[in-house]
């Protein structure tokens, strides 16, 4: 995990050896929601906190590629509204702490010139993959009832990849080197496991069994607001 971290702030260290003003860096801060065994399954339904920092290359005034790190809650509860009736039987629930780290490539539909002084506008769409690391809470309610259930020791968390696949709008309304951006990203986990549902975590208590379906892996969805910092030396055209 180490050294999957160091690869991911090196790439960004090299990515960002330019002479033009054509790398940003920024922070977004919004919600996140997740979509599986346990509570509503409204695709953009923000119902705890997400954040992190994020560092773009713009290759040119279509296409970037980025990368980021995210850290926040994943929290679901069977009691929470628009959760069916099938589940609202019990009170299952669970919040865990999320980290998640993205590398991908991003397309303006209109041209994006960070180093034009004018306003600039446009809507994109970001895809890449992600590695995230998500920790369980002990007090997770997975028993349909009674006391909290811990996953055993050797399941603390699980580590796994997922696919993102996003749509924003960005804008730099002023002449100053600053965009400002909306993002919703829905996230295809490789995991039937964000929310702890899967058969190997219940191995610690034979009383409760996995639960839930097994005909599709987890959804996780971000929906935040960005700030970039546009940087780098201007062009040189002297001869």
């Amino acid at each position: 995990m180490i050294n999957k971290i160091k690869f991911f702030f090196i790439l960004i260290f090299f990515l960002s050896q330019s002479y033009s003003q054509k790398n940003e860096l920024g922070i977004f801060i919004g919600g996140s929601n997740y979509v599986g065994d346990i509570g509503p399954t409204t695709f953009i339904n923000p119902n705890d906190i997400i954040g992190g920092l994020l560092y773009k290359k713009n290759l040119n005034t279509r296409i970037a590629l980025r990368g980021s790190v995210s850290y926040g809650n994943l929290y679901s509860n069977n009691l929470l509204p628009n959760t069916s009736s099938s589940r609202r039987i019990n009170s299952r629930n669970f919040e865990n702490k999320f980290t998640n780290f993205n590398i991908g490539v991003e397309f303006n539909f209109k041209e994006f010139d960070t180093e034009d002084s004018s306003k600039q506008f446009t809507f994109y769409v970001h895809s890449g993959l992600s590695y995230f690391i998500n920790k369980f809470n002990k007090n997770n309610y997975l028993q349909p009832t009674a006391s909290p259930i811990s996953p055993p020791s050797i399941l603390n968390k699980v580590n796994d990849f997922s696919l993102p696949i996003s749509v924003g709008l960005k804008f730099k309304p002023f002449e100053k080197k600053i965009t400002f951006g909306f993002e919703i990203s829905a996230n295809y986990s490789f995991t039937d496991d964000l929310d702890g549902s899967d058969e190997v975590i219940m191995k610690s208590n034979p009383s409760v069994g996995p639960f839930g379906g097994n005909l599709s892996n987890d959804w996780y969805f971000f929906s935040v607001f960005k700030i970039t910092y546009i940087f780098g030396k201007h062009k040189c055209y002297c001869p």
